[in-house]
C-alpha cells in the first residue's frame, strides 16, 4: 500500500521588505517542500532601504542595493509577485486579495507590510517640492527635483533626516534642518555626543534649528517656505519630511487582530489569530515597535521558520544604529543614559581630537550597558559583545586604543 502524500503547506507573505524577504528564505530552509508566495506592493525586489538617502548624491549600486538577486528567489522556489499590493484578507477562507483582484490561498500567513512615513501636514505633500522618502520611487523623485532646487528644509533631525541633509548639501543645496527636540538624535545620543555632532554638522555649513516646531508649509501649489510656531519664516523651494514612521496595520485591524501601535506578537512572532504571524515594522513585541533594520531581519527569520513548522523564538537584539554622514560615522548601541533616568550613570569618555574620535561608554552598577562611537566605529561588534558580557569599567578602560 502506498503512503498518502503529505499535503504541501502554503505560506503567503505580505510585504517585500527585509522582514518579508528573510521570512521567505527562513521558511524555505525550515521546509524544503512548502509553497511560498511573497507579495509586494512595490515594483522592485526587496532592497536595502537605508541606502535610499545615499542614492540622492550617488549612482545606484545594484549589487549593494538589492538584498539578493532575483535568481535567488527562483533557486529557492519562492514565487514573487511585485507591484500588486494586497487590499484584503479573508481570514475564514484563508485567502488574500490583491489590487489586481488576484487571489492567493494560504495555510500560514506572514504580515510584513512595513511602515509609512508620518507626515504631520498630509496636504503639504500635494505641493510641488514637498517630499518624504520611504521607497525607491520616493528617492528617485527627490533626486530628480533637487537638481532644480536651491534651498532645502529637512523637517526632523533623526537618522534619515540628517543623512538626507548631508546628501543634499553634497549636491550644493543650502540646507536647514528643523528639529522639535532641543538637541540632535536625542534617542541615540547623550547631550555630550549630541553637542559634538552638532559642531560637526554646522562645520559643513548646514543650518540647525533646534527646539522649534513647524506650524505650516508655505506656498499654494508650490512650496515657498516654512513657518515655525513662533512665527518666524524661512524661505525654501524644497521640503523633506523625516519625522518618524507609522506601522502599516490597517489590514490587521480589518482582521480584528490585536493591535496597539503595531500588530501584537509573542516571541514566536504569532499574532492573536493562529496561523497568522507578523514581523518587521508592523510587529509590536513587548510593547515596542523596533522600526530598525536588525530586528526586522531577525523577526522575519523567526516568523518564516515557525510558519513552516519550526519552533524558533525571537532573541531581541541590543538596539543599535549607525549614522553615516558629514564625513564621519556614529554608532550608538544599548542604553546611553536614557532607559533609567532616575538612576545615576557613570560615563567613560575616550577622545582623540586629531583623529576626530569621540567615544563614550555608559555604566550602571559598574556594568557596561551602552556606548557611542564617533569617528572610528571599527570596534562596534566588539562593543556589542562586551555589553552582553556586562564588563566593569576597569575592564572597559582598555577596550579601545585611539
Amino acid at each position: 500500500m502506498t503512503k498518502p502524500e503529505i499535503e504541501q503547506v502554503k505560506i503567503v507573505i505580505i510585504g517585500g521588505g527585509p522582514a518579508g524577504k528573510e521570512a521567505a528564505f527562513a521558511a524555505r530552509k525550515q521546509d524544503p517542500s512548502c509553497s511560498i508566495i511573497l507579495l509586494s506592493g512595490e515594483p522592485y525586489y526587496p532592497y536595502y532601504r537605508p541606502m535610499l538617502t545615499q542614492y540622492l548624491s550617488e549612482e545606484l549600486n545594484e549589487k549593494r542595493f538589492y538584498l539578493t538577486n532575483s535568481h535567488s528567489y527562483v533557486e529557492q522556489n519562492i514565487e514573487v509577485h511585485l507591484n500588486d499590493p494586497v487590499i484584503s484578507i479573508m481570514a475564514e477562507q484563508k485567502e488574500v486579495i490583491t489590487q489586481s483582484n488576484q487571489r492567493y490561498s494560504y495555510d500560514r500567513l506572514i504580515l510584513a507590510m512595513g511602515s509609512s512615513n508620518f507626515v504631520p501636514f498630509p496636504n503639504a505633500c500635494k505641493k510641488e517640492g514637498v517630499f518624504s522618502i520611504r521607497t525607491y520611487d520616493d528617492a528617485r523623485q527627490v533626486k530628480e527635483y533637487m537638481n532644480k532646487a536651491k534651498k532645502a528644509v529637512i523637517i526632523g533631525g533623526g537618522l534619515l533626516g540628517l543623512e538626507a541633509a548631508w546628501e543634499l548639501r553634497l549636491k550644493g543645496l543650502d540646507v536647514t534642518v528643523v528639529e522639535l527636540m532641543d538637541r540632535i538624535l536625542p534617542l541615540q545620543l547623550d547631550s555630550m555626543s549630541s553637542a559634538h555632532l552638532k559642531n560637526i554638522i554646522e562645520s559643513k555649513e548646514i543650518h540647525l534649528i533646534l527646539g522649534k516646531a513647524v506650524k505650516q508649509i508655505l506656498g499654494e501649489e508650490k512650496v515657498s517656505g516654512i513657518e515655525l510656531e513662533d512665527g518666524s519664516c524661512f524661505p525654501c523651494d524644497m521640503v523633506l519630511f523625516s519625522v518618524g514612521i507609522r506601522p502599516n496595520i490597517q489590514l490587521a485591524k480589518d482582521l480584528n487582530l490585536e493591535t496597539h501601535r503595531g500588530i501584537i506578537v509573542n516571541e514566536a512572532m504569532e499574532t492573536s489569530i493562529p496561523t497568522i504571524y507578523a514581523a518587521g515594522d508592523v510587529a509590536e513585541f513587548q510593547g515596542k515597535v523596533a522600526g530598525i533594520w536588525m530586528p526586522a531581519l531577525l523577526q522575519g527569520r523567526v516568523a518564516g521558520a515557525n510558519a513552516a513548522g519550526g519552533s524558533t523564538l525571537y532573541p531581541p537584539p541590543t538596539p543599535s544604529t549607525i549614522l553615516s554622514a558629514f564625513e564621519t560615522r556614529i554608532f550608538s548601541v544599548g542604553d546611553v543614559g536614557h532607559v533609567h533616568p532616575e538612576k545615576s550613570y557613570e560615563c567613560l569618555t575616550i577622545d582623540n581630537p586629531e583623529k576626530m574620535i569621540h567615544h563614550q561608554l555608559f555604566f550602571l552598577n559598574d556594568q557596561l550597558v551602552g556606548g557611542i562611537l564617533t569617528g572610528d566605529i571599527r570596534h562596534s561588534t566588539k562593543l556589542m559583545k562586551e555589553i552582553d558580557n556586562k564588563i566593569a569599567m576597569k575592564e572597559a578602560k582598555n577596550l579601545f586604543t585611539v
